[in-house]
């Protein structure tokens, strides 16, 4: 697992289902983990609101895949 204190610079989403993916300043694009769709979601709504409001994030991923698994606002 990997953790970041960044600022989330960038969000993707798609009509798609789990497909949610955020740039980390200094790290680069991450997928959010797709393990249950409320999971997703619930990363998503953290990663906006830090966005949202300019606020550094810590973010922990995957070590196998670099998703993002934990969003701490």
């Amino acid at each position: 697992m990997a953790n970041y204190n960044v600022a989330i610079t960038r969000i993707f989403v798609s009509h798609h289902s789990q497909n949610c993916y955020a740039y980390l300043s200094g790290v680069g694009w991450r997928k959010v983990g797709t393990l249950s769709v409320d999971g997703t979601t619930n990363v998503h709504i953290a990663l906006t609101t830090a966005r949202a409001h300019g606020i550094n994030a810590s973010v922990t991923t995957n070590a196998a895949d670099d998703r993002i698994e934990i969003v701490y606002v």
